[in-house]
Parts: C-alpha cells; sequence; structure tokens
C-alpha cells in the first residue's frame, strides 16, 4: 500500500546525520565550521516563519465538543467517539456523566492500547452493544452524539456488514479497514433510524491540526424502518 510519510518521522534521521556532521569535521579541519554554521543559522531563520505558522494552529478541538456536550448532553444520552484513538483525548476533556464510547468500545484510554482494538477485531459483532445503545437511547427520547470523522449518509441504504474477523487477507491486523467500515455501520445506522441527524461542529476562527479536527453531530428521535432510498424515477412515455 502507499506509505503515509510525515515529518516527524525523520526526527530520527537528522538526529543521526547532525552526528555524522560532527563527527566528520576534526578539529583541525576549523575553516569548515564557519560555512556550515552560517547555513545552519540560515536555515534556522528560513525555517521561522514556517514554525510561526505551524505554533498558531490549534493541535485539537476535542476540548471545544467536549465543553458544548458538558453544556447540552443529559445523562441519558449517548456519545460515541471516532475514530478510537480520539478517546485518549476525549476523555481528558469529558467531564460529565454522559456515557461515551469509542469505536470500538475500548476500555482503558490512558494510553493509545492496540491490544484492546485487536481483542475487537477478532469478534463476529463488535458493535452490537453499541447498536443496542444507540436504540434505547432514541427510543427513550434522548439524543445521541458523534464526536469524530463521520458524515451524514442518506438514509434508506443497507448497514454495511461487517468484515471477517482479523486478521484479515491482504491488510492483516492493521485497524483502519475495521475503523472506516466501523465508521460506515454506525452512520447509516444513525441516518436509517433517527427522525433528526446532523453536523453541529462548533465554528473555529483558528486552522485545526488534521489530525484531531472533528466533527460534532447530533442524532434525535427514533423510527423503526428507514425510509425507502430515493430513485431517480424513469421519464414517462409521451
Amino acid at each position: 500500500g502507499k506509505l503515509d510519510i510525515k515529518a516527524w518521522h525523520f526526527l530520527s534521521l537528522l538526529a543521526l546525520v547532525a552526528a555524522c556532521l560532527d563527527l566528520a569535521l576534526p578539529l583541525q579541519q576549523r575553516p569548515w565550521r564557519a560555512p556550515l554554521f552560517g547555513f545552519a543559522v540560515a536555515t534556522a531563520l528560513v525555517a521561522v516563519p514556517y514554525a510561526h505558522r505551524q505554533l498558531k494552529w490549534r493541535y485539537t478541538n476535542v476540548d471545544v465538543c467536549a465543553k458544548q456536550l458538558m453544556q447540552t448532553a443529559t445523562p441519558n444520552d449517548y456519545v460515541i467517539v471516532v475514530p478510537w484513538f480520539a478517546g485518549l483525548t476525549f476523555d481528558y476533556y469529558f467531564k460529565s456523566a454522559t456515557p461515551w464510547t469509542t469505536l470500538p468500545t475500548v476500555s482503558d484510554h490512558s494510553l493509545h492500547y492496540w491490544n484492546l482494538v485487536h481483542d475487537q477485531m477478532k469478534l463476529a459483532h463488535p458493535l452490537q452493544p453499541i447498536f443496542d445503545q444507540i436504540t434505547t437511547t432514541l427510543q427513550s427520547g434522548h439524543r445521541v452524539w458523534v464526536v469524530g470523522w463521520m458524515g451524514v449518509p442518506a438514509p434508506g441504504a443497507p448497514v454495511p456488514p461487517d468484515l471477517p474477523v482479523a486478521p484479515l487477507p491482504n491488510t492483516g491486523w492493521s485497524d483502519m479497514p475495521y475503523t472506516i467500515n466501523w465508521i460506515n455501520q454506525v452512520s447509516q445506522f444513525l441516518s436509517n433510524h433517527s427522525r433528526d441527524f446532523g453536523n453541529i461542529t462548533p465554528r473555529l476562527k483558528e486552522q485545526v491540526n488534521e489530525f484531531e479536527n472533528l466533527y460534532l453531530l447530533e442524532a434525535t428521535g427514533w423510527r423503526n424502518q428507514p425510509p425507502a432510498p430515493v430513485t431517480n424515477a424513469p421519464a414517462a412515455s409521451p
């Protein structure tokens, strides 16, 4: 598959290069030190505006979503956080009696415990407890909230089936195919069975880091049967 290279992947290499350059210039080769020092200073000066722009970013909007939920969600509502690794940040900011879970349910959010997610990937129907809680919450007149990467699909389509238990033939123990499938399952279930499901993400003036720039969605009401999907009817014959 395609490699996802990020800037921080080069930190170890940069440290090694710096050490090698230092060792390659013994004390008797002092004439080279001044040009190299000037090059380092020039590089730092060029990097300053880029670094300043990066430092002005918000590195998460989870705190904003959590604050809004603490003001509006009730103890009888239900909050779903996706992807699962955003649960660590959400757990830090969200201090409320409203029950919440990640997709899939992870019992400990103090660290990113991949092994707990792998345990869920080995189950045949890992989201069934979440579907049951969504149903109970909406049927009782309360709201389901989503914090995370989730769109609002058109109602009426079937909920995607579960993936086979891990490992998968091509992706092995990667959680990404499962994470995408879980998000698609829950979003379609909410769209099919809620009366109103929409995006209410608070608007921010600052630019937010893409890795934790999450949506806030709200689902209310319950309907047993999803509406029929909208199709384009053929034109009538003249």
